[in-house]
C-alpha cells in the first residue's frame, strides 16, 4: 500500500506546526505602521517594511519561521517561510491600499513540501470584476468579492490596524480557498511575556470559533503597534504548540524591549 508522504501521521504533525506558525507570524509580524490619523480616523495609516524571526516547537520538533514585508511603489508583499527537519512551507500575499485606504488583496500563494512531495495553492482577485479565483491541484472555485473582504494574510494586518484605533470584539470577512468566511476576535486581558527580545507587556486576543474545540490565543505588544510576541494553539484532539518572537527589525532598525 502506497502512503502519501503529505498525509502520513508524522507529516500531519509537522504540517500542523508549520501551518500554526505561518498563521501566527502572519498575525505577529505585520509591521509597525506609520499613521497620522486618530483612533476614530485611520486614513493616514500605512504599513512599513520589516523582517522578523520566530521559533516554535511541537512534540519535540523545532522549526524556525521568517516573515518580511516589502513595498515597491504602492504594491506590497508579505512573504513568510517555515523550515523544519521534515520539510517546510512558504506563502506570499500581494496587496495594495485603495483610494479609501482599504487593504485590498491581489494574490495569495502557498506551497508546502514534506519528504520531497509538494503541493501548491493560489488565490487571485480581479477588483475590476469583483471576482476571486482559487486554484489548487484538486479544486477550482470562483466567488464574488466585496471591497472589505480580506485575504488569508491581510486579514491579520487589518486586525492589528483595528487594534490601534478601535476596541475588540471585531468581525472580519476573509476570502480563503475560494470561500468567504467570518473571523471573530475578542480581548482576554493583559500579561507580560518573555521573548527573545526580553520581557514585553502585552494584550491577549483570542480567535472565537463556534462548534470547535480548537483554541488560538495571541499576545500582542501595544508599544510595538500590537506586534504579536507569542502564539499558543490547541487542536481539536488536544495537541498543543507555541511560538515566540526571537528578533525583528522595522525599516532596518532592530527592535528593543520597551522601557518599563
Amino acid at each position: 500500500m502506497q502512503v502519501d508522504p503529505l498525509t502520513s501521521p508524522l507529516t500531519v504533525c509537522a504540517n500542523r506546526l508549520t501551518l500554526a506558525v505561518l498563521v501566527g507570524i502572519a498575525f505577529c509580524t505585520l509591521p509597525l505602521s506609520s499613521h497620522a490619523g486618530t483612533r476614530e480616523d485611520n486614513t493616514g495609516w500605512t504599513p512599513r517594511p520589516y523582517q522578523a524571526t520566530y521559533t516554535a516547537e511541537y512534540n519535540g520538533m523545532s522549526v524556525v519561521a521568517e516573515r518580511s514585508l516589502t513595498v515597491d511603489n504602492s504594491a506590497y508583499r508579505i512573504a513568510s517561510s517555515v523550515k523544519g527537519l521534515l520539510g517546510g512551507m512558504t506563502e506570499t500575499e500581494d496587496f495594495h491600499l485603495d483610494d479609501s485606504n482599504r487593504i485590498r488583496s491581489d494574490r495569495y500563494t502557498a506551497e508546502k513540501s514534506f519528504f520531497g512531495a509538494k503541493r501548491r495553492e493560489q488565490q487571485d482577485i480581479d477588483h475590476s470584476t469583483g471576482i476571486g479565483v482559487y486554484q489548487s491541484k484538486k479544486k477550482h472555485r470562483e466567488v464574488s468579492v466585496a471591497p472589505d473582504d480580506l485575504g488569508p494574510v491581510t486579514y491579520q494586518l487589518q486586525l492589528r490596524r483595528h487594534l490601534q484605533y478601535q476596541a475588540l470584539p471585531v468581525e472580519l470577512q476573509v476570502l480563503r480557498r475560494g470561500r468567504v468566511k467570518t473571523y471573530r476576535f475578542e480581548l482576554l486581558g493583559e500579561e507580560s511575556i518573555d521573548t527573545g527580545l526580553g520581557r514585553v507587556d502585552t494584550v491577549k486576543v483570542q480567535r472565537v470559533r463556534e462548534n470547535s474545540d480548537r483554541h488560538t490565543v495571541f499576545w500582542l505588544a501595544p508599544e510595538w503597534d500590537y506586534l504579536i510576541v507569542k502564539l499558543a494553539q490547541r487542536e481539536d484532539d488536544g495537541e498543543a504548540y507555541e511560538m515566540v518572537l526571537e528578533s525583528a527589525a522595522i525599516e532596518g532598525r532592530d527592535l528593543v524591549p520597551p522601557s518599563r
